[in-house]
C-alpha cells in the first residue's frame, strides 16, 4: 500500500521519523499474511507443495495430533478428535494387549508413550472410558474402574498386593502409587 511504501521511505531517512501508527499498520499486515489458516479438515493448506511433500506434511500433522492427544487426553472425548483417533487407538490397544496381559474396556484412550508392563499373574484391567496420559508407567496388577483418568507422568506399581482405582477417579499428573513396602532395617 501507499502508506507502507511511504513508511519504507521514512525508514531510509531514519527510523526516528517513522510514525508509530504507520509501523503498527505494516506490522499487522505482515502478521496477517504469515498466519496460516486451517481448512475444514483441520490440515494446514499446502497448495504450493508437490503431492509427495503434501503427503509427508499430512503424516507429520497426524503425528502432531497424536502427540497433542497424548498430553491432553481429555480432547479424545470431543467428536472432532475421536473421529480420526478411534482407529489409531483400537490398533494401539490391540498391540499392547498382544504384548502384555492387559485388557481395555470400550472407548478408552491410551497415550502412545505409555509404559505398560503386565506379565502373566500381574494383569492390568482397564475399564470402559478410561484415559491414560503421556509417559504413564503402569506395572500390574492394576484394576481401573470405568471412567478413570491417569494423567501424564504418573507411576503406578501394583507390587504384590495390586492397585485398585474406583470408577470416575482422576489421578493428577506425576502421582506415584506403590503397592509394596521396602521396609526399613
Amino acid at each position: 500500500s501507499a502508506q507502507c511504501a511511504a513508511s519504507d521511505t521514512h525508514m531510509l531517512a531514519g527510523f526516528a521519523q517513522l510514525s508509530t501508527r504507520t509501523f503498527a499498520h505494516c506490522a499487522r499486515r505482515d502478521v496477517r499474511r504469515s498466519r496460516p489458516s486451517c481448512g475444514a479438515s483441520d490440515i494446514p493448506p499446502s497448495v504450493h507443495f508437490p503431492e509427495e511433500d503434501r503427503m509427508a506434511r499430512n503424516a507429520l500433522f497426524d503425528e502432531q495430533r497424536k502427540h497433542r492427544l497424548d498430553w491432553m487426553h481429555w480432547l479424545y472425548d470431543k467428536p472432532k478428535h475421536a473421529r480420526w483417533a478411534r482407529d489409531w487407538q483400537e490398533s494401539h490397544q490391540r498391540e499392547l494387549s498382544r504384548l502384555e496381559t492387559v485388557s481395555f474396556g470400550e472407548d478408552c484412550f491410551v497415550a502412545s508413550s505409555v509404559h505398560i508392563f503386565a506379565e502373566p499373574t500381574r494383569d492390568i484391567s482397564i475399564g470402559d472410558g478410561c484415559h491414560i496420559g503421556a509417559e504413564v508407567f503402569m506395572h500390574g496388577p492394576i484394576l481401573l474402574g470405568d471412567g478413570v483418568a491417569i494423567n501424564a507422568r504418573s507411576h503406578l506399581d501394583g507390587g504384590s498386593a495390586g492397585i485398585v482405582i474406583g470408577a470416575q477417579t482422576r489421578v493428577a499428573p506425576g502421582v506415584q502409587l506403590f503397592a509394596f513396602n521396602h521396609g526399613i532395617d
